[in-house]
């Protein structure tokens, strides 16, 4: 037989609005099915909703409780363009600290 993928994804949305960068972010958690083993693959989608470009230079989860994983950072994006950032499969997000060349905002869910 073959496997069943489940695409169920939880997300949960906040905008920046003080006085840190203009930015939208977004916490996904997909569940997927790797050879009969079930994970959660956690990411992190920060969208920029500056008119310049704005340089994602660091982001700390959960107070540095929460690692990321293959993240490529500093990145830079334009108004609009998402930058995705995989974090640990074992952390539930509660804050996120993001770093950028606009400032640096701290996100509470």
């Amino acid at each position: 037989m073959k496997g069943i993928i489940l695409a169920v994804t939880a997300s949960a949305f906040l905008i920046g609005c003080g006085s840190g960068p203009d930015v939208e972010l977004e916490w996904e958690s997909k569940p997927v099915n790797m050879a009969g083993m079930f994970a959660e693959l956690q990411y992190m989608h920060v969208t920029s909703l500056e008119d310049d470009k704005l340089e994602v230079t660091g982001m700390v989860v959960n107070r540095g409780n929460c690692r990321l994983l293959g993240s490529k950072l500093p990145r830079t994006i334009d108004y609009g363009e998402v930058a995705t950032i995989q974090l640990n499969n074992d952390c539930k997000v509660r804050e996120v600290e993001l770093q950028t060349s606009h400032g640096s905002e701290v996100y509470e869910w």
